[in-house]
């Protein structure tokens, strides 16, 4: 196996995970991210961040929330885990997941260290969810027949209005089909 530096390690396996790596460190006020966290981004492979610029980054409403973050990080040592919008250099808003913590070195404070990954595609798909499951719901609750849904097990999960009146003791989630439906 041919021999790589971790960074190109970081950067293969950034790629093909979707995820970017940043280090800042707090004494000296370097900061480096792996290609991965470029492309996120949407800037040019030899752009280089620039300490307490990277914030700016983020949508304007998301700015105090990854401050308040960092600045708990930077006084506690409690890390974070966010999901928030971010602006690419062309303008264009994405969503990403960031996660970071602090790192001392003999109780002092030396670097903060996180990373950044994509998720508009997951968020996209989870809104078009959301919206299909209100549709559902809307429909079934208004449909004038009784629709009742199970779990594997036969235990019901869901009743539409129709089906509550219609069942015995108006029927409730999580008790055995047999017990709500009456034998026909």
């Amino acid at each position: 196996m041919p021999c790589a530096t971790v960074e190109q390690l970081l950067n293969r396996t950034g790629k093909v995970a979707g995820v970017g790596v940043w280090v800042v460190d707090l004494v000296t006020h370097e900061v480096w991210w792996s290609a991965q966290m470029r492309r996120i981004h949407g800037v040019a492979p030899d752009y280089l961040p620039v300490l307490l610029q990277e914030i700016n980054l983020y949508a304007p409403e998301a700015r105090p929330v990854i401050q308040a973050a960092v600045d708990q990080a930077i006084a506690t040592g409690k890390g974070w885990d966010l999901e928030l919008p971010l602006m690419q250099a062309a303008g264009q808003r994405i969503w990403v997941r960031t996660v970071g913590e602090a790192e001392r070195e003999c109780g002092q404070l030396g670097r903060l260290v996180g990373a950044l990954q994509d998720i508009t595609a997951m968020r996209q798909l989870h809104a078009r969810l959301a919206e299909q499951h209100e549709l559902m719901r809307v429909t079934l609750q208004s449909i004038g027949d009784a629709v009742i849904t199970t779990d594997a097990l036969g235990n019901v999960t869901w009743l539409n209005p129709v089906a509550e009146r219609m069942t015995r003791q108006g029927g409730k989630p999580g008790q055995p089909h047999c017990a709500v439906v009456a034998p026909g």
